[in-house]
């Protein structure tokens, strides 16, 4: 995998390609393959009327790897405001670990993956430097902690029913907090990340201690014993500490109504995306 700026930086010998030639039709959904990230697949929908500028959201599955049905469900409300989608796909070959950043090596490295897929949008479309993010469940995980490590990436952050919260705290080892373990490691930008807004979206029936939440005596008693109440815990710590650090980027909490742990419903029920796009629009 290569560096971060590696990833950044345009292949050798490329040149600025106009939207036609970079193969990405408006209005048509499409698995694109990163030029820079030869094993980093994703889903893109541009607009089908793009204004010149007009901004993505990068949406991150979660554990069942739907990439292509979130977009799908996103994309009405991406298209009544002005919005492009893209969806990396995270696939269990290459990325076993990537909602943990794949920082403890389990898999490549997820986030630059997402870098090389940032890239690729910007060759073949010029999309600024910044994107908005969004993740669900595993996504979620996946997002907040790109945005620890990542932050100058991002516009604005939000982050659905994740199963727990890596805490902005450097004192303690990561993936519990940011400090790095032994050998190499990224830096966390703590001060970067606490200054993003960010919305946190849970159902209010998300309350299942199933099996593909991360259940532990010490994560229980620090963040709660599912993810609502995970939600809530993170949401009071991040204001608190944004507080004290003088920021004024908000954590705004959404709890959706009769909602469980299901993305579809959560769309459907809870309008997840109409809260999410007015998150991003404001």
């Amino acid at each position: 995998m290569r560096s971060a700026d590696a990833l950044l930086a345009p292949p050798a010998g490329a040149t600025r390609r106009s939207a036609p030639e970079a193969g990405l039709i408006p209005g048509r959904l499409q698995l694109l393959r990163a030029a820079n990230t030869p094993a980093m697949r994703y889903y893109a929908w541009r607009h089908p009327a793009p204004a010149a500028g007009s901004p993505w959201l990068v949406a991150v599955h979660g554990i069942s790897r739907d990439a292509r049905e979130q977009i799908r469900l996103l994309q009405p409300e991406a298209r009544r405001r002005g919005y492009s989608l893209a969806a990396p796909l995270f696939d269990d070959l290459h990325f076993a670990g990537y909602q943990q950043l794949g920082l403890r090596g389990n898999g490549q490295r997820a986030d630059l993956a997402l870098l090389g897929v940032l890239a690729d949008l910007r060759a073949r479309v010029g999309a600024g430097p910044a994107v908005d993010l969004f993740g669900f469940s595993g996504g979620a995980q996946f997002g907040h902690r790109f945005a620890l490590f990542h932050p100058g990436h991002i516009r604005r952050l939000a982050l659905a029913a994740a199963g727990w919260y890596t805490l902005p705290d450097a004192s303690r080892q990561y993936p519990y907090g940011t400090a790095p373990p032994a050998g190499e490691f990224p830096r966390a930008d703590l001060d970067g990340f606490l200054t993003l807004p960010k919305l946190v979206l849970v159902g209010s029936r998300d309350t299942s201690r199933d099996p593909g939440l991360r259940r532990r005596p010490g994560l229980d008693r620090e963040q709660g014993r599912h993810r609502l109440a995970r939600a809530v815990t993170w949401h009071r710590l991040l204001g608190d500490m944004t507080a004290a650090r003088g920021s004024r980027a908000a954590c705004t909490l959404r709890v959706l109504p009769d909602v469980d742990h299901d993305f579809t419903r959560a769309v459907s029920l809870g309008g997840l995306d109409r809260h999410l796009f007015d998150f991003l629009c404001k």
